[in-house]
């Protein structure tokens, strides 16, 4: 009957992964802006941008000027759809920026290497119009992008405050608004500046740059990723003879994120086989001064040279065992310091179940820690006890 439980359950399981990986498939299938239709439309463009330049003359500061303005201008619209988007329910989990990230790499140069290009336009061909708010949102915004990308190469905890982000992005509208209102008022007192053909010029290049965007998109696919897990995940499954339980568990992690616990239980191991080792370095020190107790006792008050010679070197080892336990112990200390920063990072998202699992991890602490406590006590009330004894010989 177990055997029969089983399989049905590893049938479900496979049929569940299965699923997963079709819908990520289907999703992938979507008709929209594939690869071979940006770089299609890249060229008619491209064409369109040759003959536009072919045909008449231009400015190359009012185009530098139209690009500006409406590259803002897609930002603007760009931050109005991220605040009126629906927020999902933000769970209590996380993933690390260098795997969650990696897959935008690739954009997020793109965007660089944009913001970089119009503080470049503003410093160098714009002079008709005082842009310094412009080139400050840009610079803001290169800062922003640049950060972004380096947390792609840093194993950092990464989960969003929806309020405060939707607060934050809330007062970058407004910035933006105002920026808009003087730009407006700008071209309402010159109305001469506006050229035809140095909109469509400009209008071309930013489309053309849009869809360099896109095509970075689509070689960045996030979900790509998540299909690759997948598929090693149900590889494992009927391949190996892996236990359910850690089948269920990396699927939940590939799906929904890492629990909170989930780091503390990173940090309760290291802290656990710190301690072991601290307990085996005064399982030796107890031993060697044990030696060195017997060497003593049996010799009464009179010591040869030879074995004077031997206390010294178990006094020198038993220095050296203490400053290894002291060099665990400060590894130790800076455990518990993460346990507080940990907790301070995550405070918005750890519900009851973390609790729970963090005090079990705690409660192993603590007892790890009494246990090293009370060897640690030992070992050291019998070194006071021989350097006591070595004091009053050599008197």
């Amino acid at each position: 009957m177990k055997d029969n439980n089983g399989n049905n359950e590893k049938e479900l399981l496979y049929n569940f992964i299965s699923s997963e990986i079709d819908n990520i498939n289907k999703e992938n299938r979507k008709p929209g802006w594939t690869k071979w239709a940006i770089l299609v439309s890249m060229a008619t463009l491209f064409w369109l941008l040759f003959g536009l330049l072919e045909a008449a003359n231009f400015c190359l500061k009012n185009i530098a000027l139209y690009i500006i303005i409406f590259c803002f201008i897609y930002d603007f619209f760009s931050l109005i759809g991220n605040l009126l988007s629906p927020q999902l329910e933000t769970k209590n989990r996380f993933f690390y920026t260098n795997e969650d990230l990696t897959s935008t790499r690739f954009s997020l140069l793109i965007n660089i290497i944009k913001y970089l290009m119009l503080i470049i336009l503003i410093n160098n061909f714009v002079f008709v119009l005082n842009l310094t708010l412009l080139k400050v949102t840009f610079f803001i915004n290169l800062i922003l992008t640049c950060i972004v990308f380096l947390l792609t190469f840093i194993k950092i905890p990464l989960y969003l405050k929806k309020k405060k982000s939707q607060y934050l992005l809330l007062i970058y509208l407004f910035y933006y608004l105002f920026i808009v209102y003087k730009v407006l008022v700008f071209f309402s007192k010159n109305l001469s500046l506006i050229s035809i053909i140095d909109l469509k010029i400009s209008l071309t290049l930013c489309a053309i740059f849009y869809l360099i965007y896109l095509l970075s998109k689509s070689w960045s696919n996030k979900s790509i990723r998540s299909q690759l897990l997948l598929i090693g995940l149900r590889k494992d499954l009927v391949l190996k003879d892996t236990n359910l339980k850690e089948i269920k568990e990396r699927l939940d992690v590939i799906l929904d994120g890492l629990k909170v616990s989930a780091i503390f239980q990173g940090y309760t191991d290291k802290y656990l086989i710190i301690s072991e080792e601290i307990n085996q370095i005064s399982d030796e020190t107890e031993q060697i001064v044990y030696e060195l107790d017997k060497l003593l006792s049996a010799k009464g008050k009179n010591i040869s040279d030879q074995e004077k010679d031997l206390a010294e070197r178990y006094i020198i080892t038993i220095n050296e065992q203490i400053d290894k336990a002291d060099i665990l112990n400060k590894k130790l200390g800076k455990i518990l310091n993460r346990f507080i920063l940990i907790t301070t990072y995550f405070k918005a998202i750890i519900n009851q179940d973390d609790v729970d699992e963090i005090l079990q991890l705690f409660n192993k602490i603590n007892i790890m820690s009494k246990k090293t406590t009370v060897k640690t006590k030992n070992v050291g009330s019998k070194i006071k006890d021989i350097m006591s004894r070595l004091k009053s010989k050599k008197d």
